[in-house]
């Protein structure tokens, strides 16, 4: 028998041999065989690690799904981020769109890359990358879309460029994506309804200094128009820049939770050498690992480690700033655990124990725990020092009176 679940402790070692495998070019794997001294192999889905993704970005490019038939109509249009591994190829003759159809082409049934590989992945097939007129037929499809049960499995990338726009809401600033890709060889633009103009799908976003577009500032800026009387809809341009350029801008750890807001993966994961341990640069509690440089020179590649209430954080010394086209509004970036462009369940598991997290550590909660116990245990009215004193030791995991104490601290 074999288990259910492997977990690997470790990175797997690529020496120059190793480097000859496919593996080794792929941008992602989604199944991982095990032959090894068996008669038969077993298959594995690779599971990466939980990583979020920017809800905007620049360079966007247009992906398609599903069939297009002959009257070239593309349904389920959007745009993705050109930079991660989230669509298939989509190969088509150079210089003949009209003459054939599309194909998908792949080192593995399923596999997903990046804008730039599918480029690559069509032209070592003496094929380009492109937006077909005609995908409907399975055997026409490409090695690597007849493997899948339906063509709205996946999404393909196209040579077309992409634009993600921001829709505000007038009455309390909340922010939605809008994608607005170009129309397709029939001239239509048929996106995504949970992208398109009309979505409803709000959510808050610190807007810098307060700073909200009103009806009248949707009316006076040119990337701007207004939409159905209640919502601003907008062009978008991205900013990422590095925060901290020294330890010196560093006081403390709240300094940092204050700052920055997008994490980073464990700088330990990566190759030996990539990071470089500098030490905590004279702020107790805390580990920078940066790629060059020392605590007199961050770079935007520059991770800060350490632990908050028990939980290990790493935050990456960068901030990503979305601007309204032609105005001096600005918005915080919001990073998410579900893809738009291809969600999976895990996913959806990942955002909602953030969520959970950041309730628990959220400072309000020791109090309100705090207050719910002391009604519990027939406390109606607890004085404000009584709470006080109880937060504390729930925060902290200890508490001392008397000489005696209570607790591990965990």
């Amino acid at each position: 028998t074999f288990p259910a679940k492997v977990i690997l402790e470790d990175n797997l070692l690529y020496d120059e041999a190793a480097k000859l495998g496919i593996e080794y070019e792929v941008d992602t794997l989604r199944t991982v065989e095990m032959k090894v001294g068996m008669s038969h192999p077993v298959y594995y889905e690779y599971i990466r690690q939980p990583c979020v993704e920017h809800s905007f970005y620049s360079d966007a490019k247009k992906v398609i799904r599903g069939q297009v038939t002959e009257d070239a109509v593309q349904d389920n249009v959007m745009c993705a981020d050109p930079t991660l591994p989230v669509a298939t190829s989509m190969c088509l003759e150079p210089g003949s769109e009209q003459s054939v159809d599309g194909a998908v082409y792949c080192n593995y049934v399923g596999e997903r890359m990046t804008f730039e590989s599918a480029i690559e992945t069509c032209a070592a097939n003496g094929l380009e990358l492109g937006e077909p007129w005609l995908f409907r037929k399975w055997y026409k499809s490409g090695p690597c879309a007849r493997g899948s049960s339906s063509f709205l499995d996946f999404r393909s990338w196209t040579n077309s460029t992409c634009q993600v726009k921001v829709k505000v809401s007038f009455e309390e600033g909340k922010v939605a994506i809008v994608h607005s890709p170009p129309p397709d060889h029939a001239g239509m633009t048929n996106v995504e309804p949970s992208v398109s103009d009309a979505s409803l799908n709000f959510f808050k976003t610190p807007w810098t200094n307060g700073n909200i577009p009103s009806l009248n500032d949707c009316l006076s800026i040119s990337s701007c128009y207004v939409h159905d009387d209640e919502s601003c809809i907008c062009d978008t341009e991205v900013a990422v820049n590095g925060v901290f350029t020294s330890s010196s801008e560093i006081s403390s750890i709240a300094d940092l939770k204050a700052a920055l807001h997008i994490g980073a993966a464990d700088p330990q994961s990566f190759d030996s050498g990539y990071y470089t341990n500098i030490g905590s640069c004279g702020i107790d509690g805390l580990n920078v690992y940066s790629t060059a440089g020392d605590c007199n020179s961050f770079d935007s590649d520059a991770v800060f480690s350490f632990e908050w209430k028990s939980k290990p954080l790493f935050l990456k010394n960068i901030k990503s700033d979305v601007y309204i086209s032609g105005s001096d509004f600005s918005f915080r970036n919001p990073v998410q655990f579900i893809s738009v462009v291809q969600p999976e369940a895990r996913d959806m598991y990942h955002e909602t124990d953030e969520v959970i997290d950041s309730l628990f550590y959220h400072p309000s909660h020791p109090p309100f725990l705090a207050m719910r116990l002391a009604q519990r245990f027939g406390l109606s009215n607890a004085s404000p020092s009584l709470i006080e004193r109880v937060a504390k030791a729930y925060e902290a995991g200890t508490y001392e009176a008397n000489n005696l104490q209570f607790g591990s601290g965990k």
